[in-house]
């Protein structure tokens, strides 16, 4: 009987909640005696089923003790429930009244912990793609495995790939015992992703006066099944098909059908691994431009505005133009950026449609101007490396200027052109105080390593080439003595400073470079010095034997200075130098010279001029322009010495000869001219990158009698290899390094070049590019030769990868369609290593 009232008394006190991860929770309450709350006061408390956790310290956190008044049903036994719950351990939690006494009870706690994931395996994916998953999802070992858990892994994983186009994408989660550790479990994942569903047509209806064939090829992203659609996937994904139908009203709205909508979309199986997509178009009317009005213009005219807005009365009507022409522009050719370059920072351009009638539409430009906005203050963040100095010398805001939205975009890649900032984070926010009509600028930067260590390889006459460099890119030079700023080495200010080594079996050569980027602090002066110094022995290439009785030595140095022109433009950059060099020949015969023992030398002054607006990064420039014209020249020895220099007769000795051949190449003359220019800009994709280059260069003398040995061309290759007469390697890929010029190198040469790009990643720490080329050039010994049109070309395809540490790295792959010198057969597959240089 005793037992039996208990049973009856138990089932009268339980609060009884069983949670699960869907949060479901049941409440077992007596509906006879214990309808109304009752105090008891608790003479035991009892945890059961806690694997994981004493008892104590749970009874704590619950703030229950032995003698403490609880109500019984109430919200202390609510209470309980929910602070377990929270701390997402437990699978179900129960509270029994265990014994009851006329005033007391004994509480029981019985708990059902969850396991935790000790292992988890994905099945049916690839390794990084799973990988990928438990990133995102944040399977941690040691996460407790609950039933959302496994829900939301099924849901993420399913909704990813149907996402991707895998509409029939089947994932099963469960969870299994893990042998190896009693407290933990394996959460097992299998995926079936099937097939891909793919799109075999696409049909559109109602679509009278504009093709179908236009409407498809405005879906970016949705394509049909095509024999020669070898580079688009015609996978079916809904969130890239709702974007494209957007597209296609967009294009609709382009060509002057203001109303034109999608009036019903259908997409139906064609067979288990393909469907089918039928979208109707209501076109609506065509509309024209009636009247166009600017309303609350008053700097400037309506010729102004209308010079710039370049629409006209009966001209299609389209929107998107408009809006571009007024106040969205990416060349900052239209009204808005007018009114923002003159400080107008609060100005707005808005177009209103007043009237539509029949096929016609009037349009008023309503424009607020503002007052213009002053500088106040150029706010600099996130330099923790450069100094703010060198920063704000490079932008075009300054306190007290009028605000310009062509300076910002200006201060952008100035500040990508130093190399040492994030190009992709670099942020510009204007805040202004409309009180004051003032406006702060702050840039956000993220500081990136600039410093190289240059690690070359090449190939070339059968030997390799190896170069190790070091290049110091942020240099503080006025801290080298300060015994603070060696952290480890004083860095900010800009300045540069490079090692570099090469070496062969045949050659070394030992080079050093100091650059000031701003002479003095105050102007855009560049001060440059460099030295180097080369050794150059014979060398076998069939033996591969060197000869080290022979050798050639080249030493040099050169001071430039170079100044950032106002006029033109301030992309105009003015480059002078002064260089001199020693060449010194000890049994090493050159075939233009005569003589294999003796000194010639050589000063030369060199000027360029030059506009660089490539940016905004220098390592994946996407507009702009790279132009440059140059002149090196040296003094016009013969023209002084002329009487001196006698050509010996024919009757002359060897002796003779080379006596006479050590006078007039004593001192080397000859000039040098050399034209380049490279253009990039934006294809079809905003990453899309369209490079076209050309260059030209011709090297005479003032004397035809006494043209310089050094200071050549040679063409072909990846123009890697290094040589101590002076040569100028230019780089034809598609062909081996120098088989494009004679061994005495040529005097006049031609390139072209036509590169496409994409980026496959860029980032601070690595960026990545693909890229396909067509390239043709030739060389020519003589003048008389040159013929532009005599090209040889070759096409191919490669990456590039570059790396602060490192600088460029890369590999091209280029097939030669022509001869080389002295071998008619094609050039054929040219394997070109580049390393440190772009072509």
């Amino acid at each position: 009987m005793t037992k039996k009232l208990s049973k009856v008394l138990l089932a009268g006190f339980v609060l009884f909640i069983s949670v699960s991860t869907n949060i479901k929770a049941q409440e077992y309450i007596s509906t006879s005696s214990f309808r109304n709350p009752v105090s008891y006061i608790i003479r035991d408390i009892k945890i059961v089923g806690n694997n994981r956790f004493d008892s104590d310290p749970i009874i704590v956190f619950l703030g229950l003790k032995k003698g403490q008044e609880i109500s019984i049903p109430g919200d202390d036994i609510s209470n309980i429930i929910k602070k377990l719950w929270k701390q997402s351990q437990f699978e179900d939690i129960s509270v029994y009244a265990s014994k009851v006494t006329k005033d007391s009870v004994d509480i029981e706690i019985s708990l059902k912990e969850l396991t935790q994931l000790s292992e988890y395996e994905i099945s049916g994916i690839s390794e990084s793609e799973a990988d990928d998953i438990v990133k995102e999802l944040k399977l941690n070992k040691g996460r407790m495995i609950t039933k959302n858990l496994i829900t939301e892994t099924e849901n993420y994983i399913r909704n990813k790939y149907i996402n991707d186009g895998y509409l029939n994408t089947e994932v099963r989660v469960f969870k299994e015992e893990d042998l190896s550790d009693k407290k933990g479990s394996i959460l097992k994942v299998d995926v079936n992703l099937q097939n891909a569903i793919k799109i075999n047509d696409i049909t559109f209806k109602g679509n009278n006066s504009i093709h179908s064939r236009h409407l498809k090829g405005e879906m970016e992203k949705t394509f049909e099944k095509s024999f020669w659609n070898w580079f688009k996937t015609s996978k079916f994904v809904d969130k890239d098909y709702r974007e494209d139908l957007n597209k296609v009203i967009d294009y609709y709205k382009k060509n002057g059908y203001r109303d034109a909508r999608i009036s019903s979309e259908r997409v139906y199986k064609f067979d288990d691994y393909n469907i089918n997509i039928e979208i109707e178009v209501d076109e609506g009317k065509k509309y024209f431009y009636r009247d166009i009005k600017f309303v609350g213009n008053s700097k400037y005219t309506d010729e102004q505005l209308q010079s710039i807005l370049k629409i006209e009365k009966d001209d299609v009507y389209d929107t998107s133009l408009l809006n571009k022409m007024t106040s969205g522009s990416p060349d900052g050719d239209d009204i808005k950026t007018l009114y923002l370059d003159q400080g107008h920072l609060f100005a707005r351009v808005t177009p209103v449609e007043v009237s539509v009638k029949k096929d016609s539409v009037d349009v008023e430009i309503r424009i607020f101007e503002g007052e213009p906005v002053t500088i106040n203050r150029v706010i600099v963040k996130g330099n923790t490396r450069t100094k703010d100095h060198v920063i704000l010398r490079e932008i075009r805001t300054r306190p007290g200027q009028l605000f310009s939205k062509t300076d910002l975009q200006r201060s952008f890649r100035e500040i990508s052109q130093l190399s040492f900032f994030d190009p992709e984070k670099i942020g510009i926010v204007p805040k202004p105080d409309p009180l004051t009509n003032t406006v702060d600028i702050e840039y956000s930067l993220v500081e990136k390593s600039s410093s190289q260590i240059e690690l070359q390889g090449g190939w070339g006459r059968n030997q390799f080439i190896g170069s190790l460099g070091l290049s110091l890119n942020n240099l503080s030079a006025g801290s080298l003595f300060d015994p603070d700023e060696w952290n480890p080495i004083p860095m900010g200010d800009g300045q540069k400073i490079s090692l570099r080594v090469q070496a062969s079996v045949s050659h070394q050569t030992y080079s050093f470079s100091f650059t000031e980027p701003w002479l003095g602090g105050e102007t855009p002066t560049n001060l440059s010095f460099s030295a180097h110094h080369t050794v150059q022995v014979p060398f076998d290439s069939r033996r591969r034997g060197r000869d080290s009785n022979s050798s050639m030595g080249i030493t040099g140095v050169t001071v430039g200075l170079g100044k950032r022109l106002e006029f033109p433009d301030d992309y105009f950059v003015l480059y002078q130098s002064l260089n001199f060099k020693r060449y010194s020949l000890e049994n090493y015969r050159l075939n233009l010279l005569s003589f294999s023992n003796g000194n010639s030398n050589g000063i030369t002054y060199s000027v360029s001029l030059g506009r660089n607006s490539s940016g905004p990064s220098p390592i994946y420039p996407r507009t702009g322009s790279d132009v440059s014209v140059s002149i090196e020249l040296t003094p016009p020895y013969s023209l002084f010495m002329k009487n001196e220099n006698v050509r010996p007769g024919d009757d002359a000795t060897t002796e003779e000869l080379e006596d006479y051949d050590r006078k007039i190449h004593k001192w080397v003359e000859y000039y040098k001219v050399k034209i380049k220019n490279i253009w990039y800009s934006q294809v079809f994709l905003e990453d899309l990158v369209f490079r076209v280059g050309s260059e030209m260069g011709f090297i005479n003398a003032y004397d035809n009698e006494i043209l310089s040995p050094f200071e050549r061309f040679y063409l072909g290759g990846d123009g890697l290899n290094q040589y101590p007469d002076g040569r100028e390697n230019i780089g034809l890929r598609g062909y081996a390094n120098n088989s494009l010029s004679t061994q005495e190198g040529a005097t006049i040469y031609n390139k072209y070049n036509i590169e496409l790009r994409y980026p496959v990643v860029l980032s601070p720490t690595a960026s990545i590019y693909l890229l396909s080329f067509v390239e043709a050039g030739n060389s020519f010994l003589n003048f008389k030769d040159y013929d532009p049109f005599l090209l040889k070309r070759s096409a191919g395809f490669g990456a590039r990868i570059f790396m602060p540490m490192f600088g460029m790295l890369g590999i091209d792959l280029g097939y030669g369609f022509d001869g080389t010198l002295g071998n008619n057969n094609k050039s054929g597959w040219q394997t070109h290593f580049v390393i440190g240089q772009q072509f």
